[in-house]
């Protein structure tokens, strides 16, 4: 692919730096927040504390979760915002929370595909839709914080509009 020529090397690096770095972060932090609220919710629902190694595998669980979701959904859309000129934080965030409830949703889908007993009755399985759309409401959260920190440290409403850029710009 081209590169604008009017972009000096140094930035063009700096940018793809930045690029990288929010992929890797991002994901990261999403992670952490979406384990320590589940923590405190499932700790006060139990009213019981759980132990700290169960915190950190469902951390690092999440964590890649979040990190699969950033490259297969994220960047692609980065490079199409970026190319349409879509910069501003609101269009990332929301973006991110879309991708957050569509995701748990379909997750939810394929767990209860493969687990048919977990629905049975018209009364369950009213009640098991409220969880879907409540987990998928919950997971919402994480991702909007997720696309919100990558925003923050690639800031692509900084940047000159483009003429071609790399995939990684």
């Amino acid at each position: 692919m081209a590169v604008d020529a009017s972009t000096p090397p140094l930035v063009r690096v700096r940018r793809r730096w930045r690029t990288a770095i929010g992929l890797a972060l991002a994901p990261i932090a999403a992670g952490m927040f979406a384990t320590s609220a589940l923590y405190l919710i499932v700790s006060a629902a139990s009213q019981a504390w759980q132990p700290l190694t169960q915190l950190g595998m469902m951390c690092v669980g999440l964590s890649a979760i979040a990190l699969a979701l950033m490259i297969v959904f994220g960047w692609p859309f980065h490079a199409i915002a970026y190319r349409k000129r879509w910069t501003t934080a609101p269009t990332y965030i929301g973006a991110g929370a879309a991708l957050g409830f569509v995701a748990m949703g379909v997750l939810m889908a394929l767990y209860f595909q493969q687990n048919p007993g977990a629905v049975g009755e018209t009364e369950v399985a009213g009640f098991v839709i409220g969880i879907v759309i409540a987990l998928s409401l919950f997971a919402m959260l994480p991702c909007t914080l997720m696309a919100w920190l990558f925003w923050l440290i690639r800031r692509p409403d900084r940047d000159p509009p483009p003429a071609a850029h790399f995939i990684f710009d």
